[in-house]
């Protein structure tokens, strides 16, 4: 699989906080080119009956009133993950014990951004497919917001599978760490 890398750019920069001197975008340049090598993006997305869902995500979804109210008009639920594998995370912990705290905190906010790109180009693909099918969609939702128990993160890793080499701690956060999980309902026509 080709990666899906987003670009050093203006926004990039801003995300990370990189000061406006040439010596910090040379330094930032060197690690994003680190955090590149150390990618290995992948992205699943599965689409249930909003009935499907409920009962795989029981009692989560019906204990929610943040999901509730988010497909209360929906007919399908997608289920979006996306993760950029675990060695960053490992390279960026090492740093980190070596005492090279700048280089190993970048490396993890570069991390962060490369993951929530990915799970926003895979939302905007589910946006898009859903458009041309004549369909809406609600924004994305993920376990541990609001009162979406962080333990739903059970059924999703029950429905992926294997697909994409994911654990659970029991605490229930996703390893490799720079994953994210969500929710997103497809909306009946007029309403």
């Amino acid at each position: 699989m080709t990666k899906s890398i987003p670009a050093l750019d203006n926004r990039a920069l801003n995300y990370l906080h990189v000061p406006n001197d040439l010596i910090a975008h040379q330094e930032i340049s060197d690690i994003w080119e680190e955090a590149v090598c150390l990618t290995e993006p992948s992205q699943w997305c599965h689409v249930l009956s909003k009935e499907e869902f409920i009962s795989c995500f029981y009692p989560f979804a019906v204990e929610s009133r943040s999901v509730t109210r988010l497909i209360e008009n929906s007919r399908k639920v997608w289920l979006l993950a996306a993760s950029i594998g675990g060695l960053l995370e490992a390279r960026a912990k090492e740093y980190l014990s070596r005492r090279i705290a700048y280089r190993g905190f970048m490396l993890d906010r570069i991390g962060s951004y490369f993951v929530e790109y990915q799970v926003a180009n895979l939302s905007k693909k589910i946006d898009m497919n859903s458009v041309e099918q004549g369909f809406e969609t609600t924004r994305r939702f993920s376990p541990g917001y609001h009162d979406f128990s962080i333990s739903a993160q059970e059924s999703f890793l029950n429905i992926i599978g294997r697909a994409m080499k994911l654990r659970l701690t029991e605490s229930c956060i996703i390893l490799p760490e720079k994953t994210v999980t969500a929710i997103k309902g497809v909306l009946i026509p007029g309403l």
